[in-house]
């Protein structure tokens, strides 16, 4: 055990820049892994909104400030708006 401790302190002293390149990289890769996976639904959600809008089957989009879904409550009073067909609380 001590003779791959000793030859693994040798070998970063030795190719020190070599290491902490290599673990920017992976610290950076994971980084942008995990930062892709939280953004990736909510840019689907987006698009798939975008999409139906433009195909027409969509007139109106009423939406918050932080992107939730609306309370039922809201959802009940859009309803009862003169002229709305459907809502979607979602």
């Amino acid at each position: 055990m001590k003779t791959a401790a000793t030859l693994g302190l040798r070998y970063l002293l030795a190719r020190g820049r070599r290491s902490l390149f290599t673990t920017l990289a992976v610290a950076i890769g994971v980084t942008l892994t995990f930062g892709l996976n939280s953004i990736a639904p909510s840019l689907q959600t987006v698009f798939e909104r975008n999409l139906l809008s433009a195909a027409g089957k969509i007139d109106l989009t009423i939406a918050g400030d932080v992107g939730q879904a609306f309370a039922e409550k809201v959802a009940d009073e859009v309803a009862r708006v003169a002229g709305v067909a459907a809502v979607s609380p979602e």
